[in-house]
């Protein structure tokens, strides 16, 4: 039998003091131990003026941006919370879209555009990516709770929209995208359907984004 040896994964962490989430993509690789290791996440949020790096929130104003970081930053607050598997196989196969990814944040910092909590923000960049991956993000349900689902704001935009040249060069995978993410399996880092944990408070503080 031939194992995935890669996949990549639509991921969420809370936001701190709202009811409401942060999407992200994670590229994992299987280890010869059999279990998956986190390589690269990439991720949306606004950027700080002087240093550059990610902002923790911002009411406005700032620049948004992509960023690739390595792995484990943020996918290690993400594992109490519903994902989604958006492919799994080959090397080639899920770095072919992996690649049309890093290539979409490219063109998502070429745009300067203000971040917007509202609008324009980091879920904006997670579907930009995930339909240059050839993915159409569906919001996560959250199976732990029948109250409101979480809000993501900004979800739907696309940031690679009227760029003008940029587009003659678009990736091959975004005419024929598939929906990830609406009623997606609860699954743990492995793979496997495990038993949810107890639903958290929404209006927590400890995660920083």
């Amino acid at each position: 039998m031939n194992l995935a040896a890669y996949k990549i994964e639509l991921r969420q962490i809370e936001v701190r003091g709202l009811n409401a989430r942060h999407y992200f993509w994670v590229l994992k690789k299987r280890e010869p131990n059999g279990k998956f290791s986190v390589v690269r996440e990439l991720h949306g949020g606004p950027a700080d003026r002087k240093t550059g790096l990610m902002k923790s929130f911002s009411l406005g104003g700032d620049r948004l941006k992509f960023f690739n970081y390595k792995g484990d930053k943020f996918h290690k607050e993400s594992h109490k919370l519903p994902f989604a598997i958006a492919i799994e196989g080959s090397k080639e196969k899920v770095m072919a879209r992996w690649a049309e990814g890093i290539r979409a944040g490219g063109l998502v910092n070429k745009t300067s555009t203000k971040y917007n909590p509202l609008g324009t923000n980091s879920n904006t960049v997670a579907n930009t990516l995930g339909r240059w991956m050839g993915y159409e993000v569906q919001r996560i349900s959250d199976t732990r709770t029948d109250a409101a689902q979480p809000f993501v704001p900004g979800i739907q935009g696309d940031l690679t929209v009227g760029l003008g040249g940029q587009m003659m060069q678009r990736s091959p995978f975004i005419t024929n995208r598939t929906s990830v993410g609406l009623n997606s399996l609860v699954r743990d880092a492995d793979g496997n359907e495990p038993d949810p944990a107890p639903f958290r408070d929404p209006f927590r503080d400890d995660i920083p984004f």
